[in-house]
């Protein structure tokens, strides 16, 4: 699973942290940090662009945006569970009616997780639940060096659980249903890419969710 954060990520604002997650591991690179060391951050996340490693992300939408304006890194073989999650509600007779709009992370996690990992992740909410207004009030502060502690945790916890979730998810639905899934990951993030920034802001307000 792949996440990025900083500056109200876009093409425009800058990506200061990168996370990677695993079944076992979270990995956090801090690309203020690696920038200042005059790294190939390029090199380094060139699995992005690899066919052959499926990347879980959650509306990839902006970060593919900013990994390709910002470092020249196209995002390819992208599972988008938001999209997943859209798929999900639009095949439950219960669900379809909800389907209209995207859902946000916590919502998703909080009606996807199963019981156990669904106390674990309410529990890094709780201690990561002053993350947003600090944000909202400065948005550069994911910029500032040494980061608060709750900023790493609230940072692992979409790489954390979006792997769980979307092995759950994505193997219950038909293969019909799931080629929809990769097929509207890949075009949400390449129609966002190449659009211009003008467009970009306008869309960003719009949570409708794809046709799929």
């Amino acid at each position: 699973a792949v996440d990025l954060e900083g500056v109200k990520v876009s093409r425009t604002g800058e990506i200061c942290i990168i996370q990677v997650g695993t079944i076992d591991q979270v990995y956090i690179f801090d690309i203020v940090h690696l920038k200042a060391l005059h790294l190939s951050i390029t090199d380094m996340f060139s699995f992005l662009e690899d066919r052959l490693v499926l990347k879980v992300m959650f509306d990839a939408r902006g970060d593919s945006d900013a990994l390709y304006h910002q470092l020249g890194i196209k995002l390819t073989s992208i599972l988008d569970v938001q999209i997943l999650d859209i798929a999900a509600r639009r095949t439950s007779d219960q669900l379809k009616s909800s389907a209209e709009f995207r859902a946000g992370l916590g919502t998703v996690l909080k009606d996807r997780l199963k019981l156990e990992m669904k106390e674990f992740y309410q529990v890094l909410a709780t201690e990561t639940q002053n993350t947003s207004a600090i944000y909202n009030k400065n948005p550069k502060v994911w910029k500032n060096r040494p980061l608060r502690q709750d900023f790493y945790i609230y940072a692992t916890i979409c790489v954390r659980f979006l792997i769980v979730v979307s092995m759950d998810v994505f193997l219950d639905l038909s293969d019909k249903w799931q080629r929809k899934v990769v097929r509207g990951s890949e075009l949400a993030v390449k129609d966002w890419r190449d659009k211009n920034i003008e467009v970009d802001r306008k869309n960003r307000l719009n949570a409708k969710a794809p046709k799929l």
